[in-house]
């Protein structure tokens, strides 16, 4: 029967003794020559160690390039920030005509944009476009580090609210009735804004308005009392004398407007002066031959 020793026994000590001997007295294995071992272990290691080392000198590579296109600037678009100094212009126009929902369209170029944004101190004087006008031009003057700079900048005036358009393109000297024109809301001048349709009926269009394009109180007036090629009575007064006979207008006439007209069989033409509706008086003074 065999006995079990324990770790200190005789016989365990000479069994380590014998596999101790046995481990020595085996041949060396190919890859454990001199130096081989080491080679083989660290050239994996090294091989890492050089791709982390790649990896992080391209990212410090990439690192200035991505920070570099962050940094580069452009010349900033300007902006009606830009400009905002004339918000106070607009300001003023308001409580002159007593409209909140009023605006300036200005006429800046982006060039003018970008030397009005670089003036130093700049101040703004209204010198055009007092109450409710439909154009202002104010004076903008600053310093840009070397000199004083002074420019002239012009805005049309517009109000939010209801006013006439052209329903088709008119000439001038038209007669205007409702179908020649529209009533709508948008941005009108102040000379065009709140204008009713009623007081379009009638009067007359003092110059040609294209289609869609607004119709100003400017662009109406009473109707003429006499109407080019139309016929009229000429009064000829002299010294105990006057004569009525027909003739023809060479243009539209209001009263008091002095004007050419021709007496039927005359071959000249006389100056005379609008006196009444479809009325023209020429007296020995005005009375002119060609």
């Amino acid at each position: 029967m065999a006995m079990w020793t324990g770790p200190s026994s005789p016989g365990n000590r000479g069994e380590r003794a014998r596999m101790g001997s046995q481990r020595r007295s085996l041949p060396p294995l190919p890859f454990l020559g001199k130096g081989r071992l080491i080679t083989s272990l660290t050239l994996p290691i090294v091989a890492g160690m050089l791709l982390v080392s790649a990896g992080v000198s391209f990212a410090q590579n990439e690192a200035p390039a991505d920070s570099a296109r962050e940094t580069v600037s452009t010349p900033a678009t300007p902006t009606g920030s830009s400009v905002s100094f004339l918000a106070g212009i607009e300001d003023e126009l308001r409580l002159e005509c007593g409209h909140i929902d009023l605006r300036v369209d200005w006429s800046i170029t982006e060039s003018m944009q970008v030397r009005l944004a670089s003036l130093i101190d700049a101040e703004v004087t209204r010198v055009q476009g007092d109450g409710c006008s439909d154009r202002v031009v104010v004076q903008v003057s600053g310093g840009d580090g070397k000199s004083t700079n002074r420019y002239l900048v012009s805005g049309d005036v517009e109000i939010w609210g209801s006013g006439l358009r052209a329903a088709r393109t008119l000439r001038p000297g038209t007669l205007l009735s409702f179908e020649d024109v529209t009533e709508g809301e948008g941005w009108f001048p102040p000379s065009a804004y709140g204008e009713p349709i009623t007081s379009a009926e009638g009067s007359y269009l003092v110059r040609g308005v294209a289609a869609g394009k607004v119709i100003s109180k400017g662009d109406l007036s009473a109707p003429p009392l006499v109407r080019r090629g139309e016929t009229v009575r000429v009064i000829y007064r002299g010294p105990g004398l006057e004569l009525r006979t027909l003739g023809t207008v060479r243009k539209d006439g209001w009263m008091g407007d002095r004007l050419e007209v021709r007496a039927d069989g005359a071959q000249h033409d006389c100056t005379g002066v609008v006196s009444g509706p479809d009325v023209v008086e020429v007296d020995s003074n005005q009375g002119r031959q060609r």
